[in-house]
């Protein structure tokens, strides 16, 4: 993409956010610098060629902040600067004292979950609650990880302490304690 259109779509993006473009070189690094108050700034090298985008912050306090940007511009597939920004906006929302937002790169993934279960989600609860009756069952109401803990005993009479493998064994001497 030509950097003037880059520029003209950086320009727009700043208009629905606190930053401002503050600066823009073509001649370098195809560099987009931006800055909010209080004192948040970073910049974009724009690809050219087959690259991708880049962002940074010369401030030590933002750096930490653009880790997710980062993430996002290398992860699978090409991005936009558009796509970027948001991405780096939403990053920055604490140091902008905004209220953090949901993420919602996994909302297709819930979009089913609403409402009620589907019949394939009641029949899977219902086998899964079978099952744990019958494990139950051959565990004298026990939990499967009840019965493999490790449980120390505090007895009387001057001794210190007994191990056992098994929390059936642990009630039974407890009962008799």
């Amino acid at each position: 993409m030509e950097f003037k259109h880059l520029v003209e779509a950086a320009e727009k993006w700043c208009s629905g956010n606190p930053f401002d473009l503050i600066f823009a070189e073509e001649d370098d690094e195809r560099r987009l610098d931006f800055y909010a108050e209080p004192g948040v700034s970073f910049y974009v090298l724009c690809p050219g060629g087959n690259d991708s985008f880049h962002v940074w912050s010369e401030s030590e306090d933002c750096l930490p902040f653009l880790q997710l940007a980062q993430d996002y511009i290398s992860s699978c597939g090409k991005k936009t600067l558009l796509e970027v920004l948001e991405k780096v906006f939403t990053s920055f929302r604490p140091l902008l004292g905004l209220p953090d937002i949901e993420d919602d790169s996994f909302e297709h993934y819930h979009a089913d979950m609403e409402g009620e279960p589907g019949p394939d989600h009641q029949q899977m609860g219902r086998i899964h609650e079978s099952w744990l009756k019958d494990e139950r069952a051959k565990t004298d109401g026990l939990w499967p990880s009840e019965t493999t803990a490790v449980t120390q005993i505090k007895r009387g009479g001057g001794r210190r302490g007994a191990f056992s493998t098994s929390s059936r064994d642990t009630r039974r001497e407890l009962r008799d304690v």
